[in-house]
């Protein structure tokens, strides 16, 4: 099995969009469900996509901010 990293769009409604983050590799199999604007997400796609052609460096992307109920990262 080949590490990878799926993302999906659940639902939308207007500019705010639910996701659901998939990861698996030999060890674990994950699955997080979030929430982002779309305008978030489109200043986001470039890291990710930098992530995508080639991990030179650690890549952590977070959907929202870490205060009050924490939001998800990857």
């Amino acid at each position: 099995m080949s590490d990878n990293i799926i993302i999906e769009k659940i639902w939308q409604e207007n500019d705010l969009l639910e996701l659901v983050v998939k990861s698996s590799t030999e060890y674990v199999t994950v699955c997080q469900t979030c929430y982002i604007q779309s305008s978030d997400l489109k200043a986001i796609s470039k890291q990710i996509a930098e992530c995508v052609k080639g991990l030179q460096q650690n890549c952590y992307v977070e959907f929202g901010k870490k205060k009050g109920n924490y939001t998800p990262a990857f």
